[in-house]
């Protein structure tokens, strides 16, 4: 499964329409750089595996947030580094 993907490969995956899915990147439903990113000027790219989550736990719920924290805990900016 691919991790970061466009709106339109992200429609296919969800049976949501990637209008809809910048309608809710634009109402803020949808946090940047956890659900999203910026990729260029022109380009946004959506989390799958957090979006699948959000949709089947709400992207509101507790689980939701548990998987969030981990995801942000599994990058690398947030291992520790050996000296």
């Amino acid at each position: 499964m691919q991790f970061w993907v466009s709106p339109k490969d992200l429609e296919p995956e969800t049976g949501i329409s990637r209008w809809t899915w910048r309608d809710k990147r634009l109402r803020g439903e949808l946090k940047e750089r956890l659900h999203w990113v910026r990729f260029s000027a022109t380009k946004i790219l959506y989390n799958l595996p957090l979006i699948k989550d959000g949709l089947l736990f709400g992207f509101d719920s507790r689980e939701h947030r548990i998987a969030c924290e981990r995801f942000l805990a599994s990058l690398a900016s947030n291992q520790k580094t050996r000296k």
